[in-house]
């Protein structure tokens, strides 16, 4: 999403950007040096009420991507199951 806005203006992505899903990680980039980030809404809301970063105004047209994943072994506990049947039937209702 953060590309795609900047192409949008003329703009690219610096060369020396980092690409990383750990809220640790990233909380640790933020505010230990000058770099910027994107997340989202929701859990960048979260961790501004917690004071771990500051929200800059700034909009981003389009909707990013979610993914799951879980261990393919005897752990699949019945939360799980429930859990991607709603996943699949809001995505079903969706697409209709």
């Amino acid at each position: 999403t953060l590309e795609a806005a900047l192409k949008s203006v003329g703009q690219a992505l610096p060369q020396n950007f980092i690409e990383s899903n750990s809220v640790v990680a990233n909380i640790a980039l933020l505010n230990n040096s000058d770099m910027i980030g994107t997340a989202s809404h929701r859990a960048t809301l979260m961790l501004a009420n917690m004071g771990l970063l500051h929200i800059l105004p700034v909009e981003l047209p389009g909707f990013g991507s979610v993914s799951m994943y879980w261990r393919k072994d005897g752990l699949y506990p019945q939360s799980l199951a429930q859990g991607l049947d709603c996943i699949r039937q809001v995505a079903k209702d969706y697409a209709a």
